[in-house]
C-alpha cells in the first residue's frame, strides 16, 4: 500500500496558546512574541474608552477568566481535578462580547443611525392606514 506523507504524520497544531498574538499597527496585524491572555485582555480593557465604572464588575470577572485561561492553556484545558474545561473559553468570549471587546460586541454598542424621514409614499400610507 502507499506510504503516508509527512503532512499526515505531523501532529495538529496546538490551541491558541502556541500562536503568537497579533498587534494592530496602522490597521494591519503583525505577529509578535506570544503574550498571555491576561496581558492581552488588560490591553483591550485599557483601550476600550466606552467602558464606564458601571462595567467594572464584569471587567473584574473577565480578568479572572483570563487568568484561568492562562493556567488552562499550560495544562491543555485540563483542570486540577483532571476534568476537561470546555466552559471557561466560551464564557470569556461572551464577556468580551458583552463589554464590546470583540468586533461583534463593538457593532452592538456602535451608535445607531437616526431613522430617516419617511418618504412621501410612507407618509401617505401612515395617514391612510397602509392603503395608498
Amino acid at each position: 500500500m502507499g506510504r503516508k506523507s509527512a503532512a499526515s504524520t505531523t501532529p495538529p497544531p496546538a490551541l491558541a496558546g502556541d500562536l503568537p498574538p497579533r498587534e494592530a499597527t496602522g490597521g494591519r496585524a503583525r505577529a509578535t512574541r506570544a503574550r498571555s491572555i491576561s496581558a492581552e485582555t488588560n490591553d483591550a480593557i485599557a483601550a476600550a474608552s466606552h467602558l464606564t465604572p458601571m462595567d467594572m464588575g464584569a471587567v473584574a470577572v473577565l480578568r479572572q477568566l483570563a487568568k484561568t485561561l492562562d493556567k488552562l492553556l499550560k495544562t491543555g484545558f485540563v483542570t486540577e481535578s483532571g476534568k476537561f474545561d470546555n466552559v471557561s473559553m466560551p464564557t470569556y468570549l461572551r464577556y468580551c462580547e458583552s463589554l464590546g471587546l470583540t468586533p461583534a460586541g463593538r457593532r452592538q454598542i456602535a451608535p445607531k443611525e437616526p431613522p430617516s424621514a419617511p418618504s412621501k409614499l410612507g407618509q401617505l400610507r401612515a395617514v391612510h392606514g397602509g392603503k395608498a
